[in-house]
């Protein structure tokens, strides 16, 4: 006897499986490219690597300069950049004094007059407080009222600390001759050559 003709519609069901499947597949890999791209970041807007401050700098792997962040930036630099680190070269505003406790941020101030650069003993102040707050991978704020005074040679010998050549130190824009003589001393105590009387000679990193 000769077999009947399947109807014409008899395969449906099965077409609409794999018509589900294939659809399924597909919107498994939109799926997983949608995670890959938000991972990435790709669609989203430039954040930018350094804070939204006067004159701002990055000086080393987790360490700020700039002029003197308000109350409302320094919850922005804790909020966006783990600062829980703050060095004043000069007196601090008193805001900033008031707010740095509430916030969880450690705060440093040494006394650098206008024009002039840090002590080896604030240096070493300074090397102890980048240790402690960079330990867990939290960032430091170096900063004075502009951003433009004493903090940009207090930021040089920070990248000597760091272990930056002093040629690559001694060429960042701002700094005096006088400067540069301070950073000079500094790389030969670090290094170990300086002189007994040297007033940096105790400084190491």
């Amino acid at each position: 006897m000769t077999a009947r003709p399947r109807p014409a519609l008899g395969t449906l069901p099965a077409l609409a499986g794999r018509r589900i499947a294939t659809r399924a597949v597909v919107l498994l890999a939109l799926l997983v490219a949608a995670v890959a791209v938000r991972e990435t970041g790709i669609l989203h807007s430039d954040v930018s690597t350094l804070p939204a401050l006067p004159a701002a700098a990055e000086v080393a792997p987790g360490v700020y300069r700039s002029g003197a962040p308000t109350e409302s930036e320094l919850v922005l630099l804790r909020d966006t950049f783990r600062t829980r680190g703050l060095v004043s070269v000069g007196e601090p505003a008193t805001e900033e004094e008031a707010a740095s406790p509430a916030l969880g941020m450690r705060l440093l101030r040494i006394d650098v007059p206008d024009g002039g650069a840090p002590s080896a003993a604030q240096l070493a102040q300074v090397r102890d407080l980048l240790r402690e707050v960079r330990a867990d991978g939290s960032s430091v704020l170096l900063h004075d009222p502009t951003g433009t005074g004493s903090v940009v040679v207090t930021a040089a010998a920070v990248q000597l600390l760091d272990g930056r050549p002093l040629d690559q130190v001694a060429a960042t824009p701002g700094l005096s001759d006088g400067d540069r003589r301070v950073l000079a001393a500094v790389a030969d105590a670090l290094a170990g050559r300086a002189a007994p009387s040297d007033p940096y000679a105790s400084l190491t990193r």
